[in-house]
């Protein structure tokens, strides 16, 4: 399963074992997706996901002074995530996260 950075896996509580790495607390709004675990913290994570995911154009510029880096967030999505074969399920789950703020 691949988690982004400063999460971890809860064998205890919850159903798909994504916890919050501040509360260590599971987190409410997370499905499987894909074979993999989508997950998000609250509403203005799932626009941003569901934005870049509905992307259909994705580009990305170096920096001038950096060049190429990974200090974005979009440059830490998972793989799975990008695919453009995965675009329809990934928006599908999205919807179903939102449905339950």
């Amino acid at each position: 399963m691949l988690l982004w950075q400063n999460n971890h896996r809860d064998k205890r509580n919850s159903r798909y074992g994504i916890l919050d790495h501040f509360f260590g607390l599971s987190l409410w709004l997370q499905t499987s997706c894909c074979g993999q675990v989508l997950w998000a913290y609250n509403e203005a994570h799932l626009n941003f996901l569901e934005s870049y995911v509905q992307s259909r154009l994705r580009e990305r510029l170096p920096d001038d002074l950096l060049g190429w880096h990974n200090g974005s967030l979009i440059s830490r999505l998972p793989r799975w995530i990008k695919l453009t074969q995965h675009r329809e399920k990934v928006l599908q789950k999205i919807q179903q996260l939102k449905h339950r703020l």
